[in-house]
Formats: C-alpha cells, structure tokens, sequence
C-alpha cells in the first residue's frame, strides 16, 4: 500500500505531499493540475517493486512519453525529486534526477538504499487509462514491443494484464459479489481468443468493437477480478472512469469500488465527474476509508497545491461542485426571467 507520496520541482508540482488513505483517493481538481501525473507515479512506485533491475527514472520514461526525461522536471528547476512510503511509512522509496549542465537533455540520479526493502515487499498494480485499449488489442502488443509508437507503457500494460488467463476454481471467492455484479451490469461474461475479446450472453456473442465503450469498462473490470490482476493488497489506479460511460451505469461503478476497499484494493481515481463524487457521498459507509484530494494552482506560489479531507462537505476548492451549482443559478434564473 503507498502510504505517502512527497514531488519536488515534479513537472506541475514545485512541492507537494500526498497522505493517502489505504482505502479510496479522489483526485480532483481543473485540467493541468497534475492528478494524471499523480496517477501514474503511483502505478511507476508499484511496478518498480518488482524484481526486475531498473533504474527507476528509467521506468517513467516509458510510463510518461516525454519526449526527453528531463521534461519531467518542473520548469525553470534543474533537479527533481520523488519519495513513496509504505509499511507505516518505515519503507521509503526515493528517486532525485537531475539535469546535467554539459549535456541538458541527459540525467544525472540517485536513489537512497532503501530500494533493496522495496523490492523486498512487490506491490501489484493495475492502472486503467482513459482511453479503452482491449478493443485494439488484436496485435497491439508485438507492434509495441518491436516500433517506437506514441503510446504510453500503461496502454500496453493493461492489455497484458487483461489477457491473463482466469484463476483456478474461480480465485478468490470473496470477489464472487463483485463478479456478479457486473454479469448482471454487462448481461453476460467476458471471454477472449486469439487477443479478441467478446461479451458472451445466452442470446448472442458481441466482438469489442461493436460493445459501446462504457461497458468495455465494465468488462475490463470483470476480467481483472477473474483473473486476480485485482486482489487482496492490490492497487487500482483509474484515470476518469467516467469517460464514455452512461451516469446511470455510476452507481454501479462506485458500488464495485467500495466493495474492492473493503476487500483491501487500495484505490487511486482520477475525475472530473460530480456523479461520481456524490455517489461516493451517498453510498460510503462510516467504516469506508475514502479522502478527497483537491488539486488546485496557487497564484502566491505559481504551483500546484494540494487540500485533502475525508469529508465530502469540506472539499475545497471544489471545482466540480462549483461548476454545477453555477449551472443551477444560471438555469433557475432563466426560468425566473421567463416567468418576468
């Protein structure tokens, strides 16, 4: 589970610290304020735990796509520097990278001993882009690894992830509810061949590519329970889940998030969605762990800065609400003015 997350001179960020709850973490805030970003250090701190040997700059390159990893420093900074925490933050993972003076396009790093504890402890990881990739995935994964395309590593990822082949007897039968939840959303189960994914129902089979796009979502959500990509001590990191997905299918959509915290799925969402803030809002539970983090540019600092809170009520700013109450005013004096 990350713990902690502390961005020095981190593209928007001149300096900023992130507390997470070991539950859900709301991101939220105007385009440009990083939670993107934020997102997929996150998913970069996970995937490093893994035993393969890699410099952990290295692997933001292909998770980012600058086209020069010094782009990832903050403007007008020469060095930056990243730092996660975990196992009550008696772990850390920290990673400084600079730019060199006598070649300003390549990079000087270092990274403090704790790396060694780190990898000691992988944490498995899934985070699901914006864009829905299984649709595409029918040889998406040998042009990847053989062309140099503009596609991040987290678009490849995701589709080997969703090509795992399912658990024996089912997984873990604890995620059953979960599964469930979704045949009843999706009408039917998600199977795959030969890199092709269909939705099988007991009147049809439907390729991807005809299935509206929301409800890939719905299907990818099913693959990764069934084959254990989401589990016990896993972290989910999904980039505005609202994205081409009917505000009806949000409560759903929360429904599964709520219950994958409280089968101990560590969650990271990013959003511009008021439905989906207000269905958190109105289906959490007491004994849910869910805190709002409210990313807004500062003008003292010309930074980002971060808010965040445990409670819905006390987000601020809060640029979705704002947005919609605004929409509210504006309507009802319409209507007030016509009645004039």
């Amino acid at each position: 589970m990350i713990e902690k997350a502390s961005l020095r001179n981190f593209t928007a960020f001149k300096e900023l610290d992130l507390e997470c709850s070991s539950g859900v973490n709301i991101l939220i805030g105007e385009n440009g304020t990083g939670k993107t970003h934020i997102l997929k250090l996150v998913y970069a701190a996970c995937e490093f735990s893994k035993p393969e040997d890699v410099i952990f700059y290295n692997l933001l390159q292909p998770i980012f796509k600058p086209n020069e990893i010094g782009g990832l420093i903050r403007k007008g900074s020469e060095d930056a520097s990243v730092s996660f925490f975990t196992n009550n933050k008696t772990i850390e993972l920290k990673s400084s990278f600079r730019l060199n003076p006598e070649a300003p396009t390549s990079l000087a790093t270092g990274t403090n001993p704790s790396v060694a504890q780190w990898k000691k402890h992988e944490q498995k990881a899934v985070y699901i882009p914006v864009k829905e990739m299984l649709s595409n995935a029918p040889g998406f994964r040998s042009l990847y690894s053989a062309r140099e395309i503009a596609f991040e590593k987290v678009y490849a990822d995701i589709i080997d992830k969703a090509l795992l082949p399912p658990l024996k007897n089912g997984g873990a039968t604890e995620f059953s509810s979960i599964l469930e939840m979704l045949r009843q959303a999706l009408g039917g189960e998600i199977e795959q061949n030969d890199e092709k994914f269909f939705l099988e129902t007991p009147e049809y089979r439907l390729e991807f590519m005809l299935l509206a796009e929301g409800l890939r979502k719905l299907g990818l959500l099913w693959l990764l329970v069934r084959n254990g990509s989401l589990a016990r001590d896993s972290v989910l990191c999904w980039d505005e889940p609202e994205a081409n997905l009917n505000p009806r299918l949000m409560k759903t959509v929360v429904e599964i998030l709520l219950k994958l915290q409280r089968m101990g799925v560590q969650v990271f969402l990013a959003t511009h969605s008021y439905v989906l803030l207000k269905e958190f809002d109105l289906q959490s539970q007491s004994s849910d762990k869910i805190r709002f983090h409210a990313l807004y540019h500062d003008e003292k600092s010309h930074s980002v800065q971060i808010e965040s809170t445990d409670d819905y009520l006390q987000i601020n700013p809060n640029a979705i609400a704002d947005t919609f109450a605004d929409l509210y005013d504006r309507d009802l004096d319409r209507v007030l003015g016509g009645a004039k």
